[in-house]
């Protein structure tokens, strides 16, 4: 009985593998050079610094948010498939990514000093 029941679960686990339907890869050929990814990360943080600047003020923040993640993809001239297809490849080339990320915290440094005064 119990090589029956065995048998049977595995006849069950071999027809629901072959029902899976294919998944399309990402489309790569879309994806952000450093620069570009540089840009659009710099004005993300600068976007997340806001909103989070606005719910500690009690501001409309649905409203809000849909606002600056527009503004964000118009003035890059990108979509948010975009970035996620692009997050997702250098996900996956980390030196990469590290490089843009090097870049990314020495801008935003570089924007929170304060000049001296002259």
């Amino acid at each position: 009985m119990l090589k029956k029941t065995v048998l049977f679960l595995v006849f069950i686990l071999l027809l629901s593998c072959g029902n899976k339907k294919p998944v399309a890869p990402p489309n790569y050929s879309k994806v952000l050079d450093h620069s570009q990814m540089t840009n659009v990360l710099v004005d993300l943080y600068l976007v997340e610094a806001i909103l989070i600047n606005n719910m500690q003020e009690n501001s409309n923040l649905k409203e809000s948010t849909t606002n600056y993640y527009s503004y964000l993809f118009k003035k890059h001239q990108i979509n948010r498939q975009q970035l996620f297809n692009s997050m997702e490849y250098y996900c996956f080339n980390t030196k990469e990514l590290s490089q843009i990320y090097n870049n990314v915290i020495n801008r935003l440094a570089a924007m929170q000093t304060i000049p001296d005064e002259q």
